[in-house]
């Protein structure tokens, strides 16, 4: 999971951080950018499911990770799919 100091902003630049798991209704869409920081919303989901705080990574880390997701049994899509069930298992007990 990415620390708060790497989801604001650093001097005067921004920084970008992409949202790499499946979509959470009315949070986030799969590949959603973020510019100014994370929304409240999306930090809380990731302090309860470290596995949607891991799938947020930086613009420059995008690629190989959207690569790793392709991957069965990568790192990446192990975490992907406990994202995605605690997702579903929210959706349906909780309307996350």
């Amino acid at each position: 999971m990415l620390k708060k100091e790497d989801v604001m902003k650093k001097a005067g630049r921004k920084t970008t951080i992409i949202y790499c798991g499946p979509s959470i209704p009315f949070v986030a869409k799969e590949g959603t950018a973020f510019q100014d920081g994370v929304p409240l919303r999306l930090t809380e989901l990731g302090k309860r499911c470290p596995a949607i705080g891991a799938l947020l990574v930086k613009m420059e880390d995008y690629a190989e990770t959207r690569k790793m997701l392709q991957k069965k049994g990568s790192a990446e899509s192990i975490l992907y799919e406990k994202a995605k069930e605690y997702i579903q298992k929210g959706v349906k007990e909780y309307g996350l």
